[in-house]
């Protein structure tokens, strides 16, 4: 995290989802809070004026699906095909876009999450200055 950030203090506060979490900022009842950037930009242009970011973190591939070590790599390389191949039709995208898997991609996780292992969770849930 950068320095500019080290000394800010908040106080974690579950909302329920981002539609909430904004909500709650409008009606001043928190002062900041976090959202998926998604979920922002789908809010009117009246609403998304009134607030502003303040703090972006870099960009990861969305829902992520995972297998455990013991699944054979052919049963996952199976699977990954399977997915990525859903979609090509009109009823596949409805159903893709249901669970918000709008363009499937197969990831790469020390290109697209080994950076969120630095993540100070611990740290982030206890209110402490980062």
């Amino acid at each position: 995290m950068s320095k500019e950030y080290e000394k800010l203090y908040f106080k974690v506060r579950y909302s329920g989802s981002s539609s909430n979490v904004i909500k709650a900022v409008l009606l001043k009842k928190v002062p900041a809070g976090a959202t998926l950037d998604s979920e922002f930009e789908k809010e009117p242009f009246e609403v998304r004026r009134q607030l502003r970011p303040i703090f972006t973190t870099p960009k990861h591939p969305p829902h992520p699906l995972a297998a455990r070590p013991e699944i054979p790599s052919a049963v996952r390389r199976s699977i990954e095909q399977a997915i990525l191949k859903f979609g090509s039709t009109e009823t596949d995208a409805e159903m893709l876009k249901a669970v918000r898997l709008l363009k499937p991609v197969i990831a790469d996780y020390n290109k697209d999450y080994q950076d969120l292992e630095d993540i100070d969770t611990r740290k982030l849930s206890s209110g402490e200055s980062l």
